[in-house]
């Protein structure tokens, strides 16, 4: 403090050294009065320094705090954009995973699918030829049976059927020929017409000339068949071709509907008659021909030798 008010007191002798032509208090002023001004300017240069240095002090806070702050929020900012940018990122991984698992479920199930109808269509195309080899296996088991029958049959029981609805049976050698069925409905059934064909349905045949010297064996009308005796137009009438082939359809289509009832008519007769006759080799007048004048049922052969039980060859009709 002394050091001080000395250089106050060396500060305020410099200052009255300078010239000045205007009377001032320190003039006038003793030593002790200046040495304490001296004094109070030296405490209020104190104050005033400690008062600027807490300014810089407090202003050095401000800024420290401020940039602190600063610091604080841009690190929030970066965190809380860090923490957005993560959830975004996982959401997102969330939605590829859903898609992923959604993707792969969907692919089970079409793989499955595929499967599943690959399968069934195996199975049934299996089932298809298991039944096509099936059936071929019972025709030609059913088409041996009856070669085995014609050819053990000594027999032939023959039904003829008339367009008129009226029929005639016999029991004909099983040698005997076509010719001698044909001979036979000429002597004995003795029909309204003179020229005809013979001809059967199941299956379909209309016997030609050629086949007049076969036998009935090796035409497998044996044991047992339906034969139709369907007239034939005679040169001498000229019927138009649409005509023809019109009443030829016709009639094919008759003979079809009416098939049905004839596989019924001819169980009836075979109940009702029993065995048949004793075998001949050739027709003879004396053969009695049994007649009816019910209505066509239709052509169809019997479906069983006698005692044997084998199913022969149906009969079927054809055009004139």
């Amino acid at each position: 403090g002394t050091t001080s008010a000395c250089e106050a007191l060396g500060a305020g002798s410099r200052a009255e050294v300078v010239p000045s032509t205007e009377a001032t208090p320190s003039d006038t002023a003793t030593l002790e009065e200046r040495v304490e001004r001296a004094k109070r300017l030296v405490e209020e240069r104190r104050l005033q320094k400690i008062k600027e240095e807490e300014e810089a002090v407090r202003q050095s806070e401000i800024k420290r705090r401020r940039v602190a702050r600063e610091l604080q929020l841009a690190q929030e900012s970066r965190e809380d954009k860090q923490r957005r940018e993560l959830a975004r990122q996982r959401a997102q991984d969330k939605e590829e995973e859903r898609k992923h698992r959604e993707r792969i479920q969907a692919q089970i199930a079409q793989d499955r699918a595929d499967r599943a109808e690959k399968y069934h269509k195996e199975k049934a195309e299996e089932e298809q030829l298991k039944r096509q080899r099936e059936t071929q296996r019972l025709l030609e088991q059913q088409q041996k049976a009856v070669q085995e029958a014609a050819a053990r049959s000594q027999v032939a029981r023959i039904q003829f059927r008339l367009p008129d609805g009226s029929s005639a049976a016999h029991t004909f050698d099983a040698a005997a020929t076509l010719q001698d069925l044909h001979d036979y409905v000429v002597e004995t059934v003795q029909p309204s017409f003179s020229n005809f064909t013979l001809s059967t349905t199941f299956p379909r045949r209309e016997f030609t000339q050629e086949q007049y010297q076969s036998s009935l064996r090796e035409l497998e009308l044996a044991p047992s068949a339906v034969i139709l005796v369907v007239p034939v137009s005679t040169p001498s009438v000229v019927v138009p071709a649409a005509v023809s082939k019109s009443g030829a359809s016709l009639m094919n289509l008759l003979w079809s509907l009416l098939t049905p009832f004839g596989v019924i008519w001819s169980l009836f007769v075979g109940l009702i008659f029993g065995s048949p006759d004793p075998p001949v080799s050739a027709p003879d007048s004396s053969t009695s021909a049994q007649r009816s004048d019910q209505p066509s049922f239709g052509s169809q052969e019997q479906q069983q030798a006698q005692g044997g039980g084998t199913p022969t060859a149906h009969s079927t009709a054809a055009a004139g």
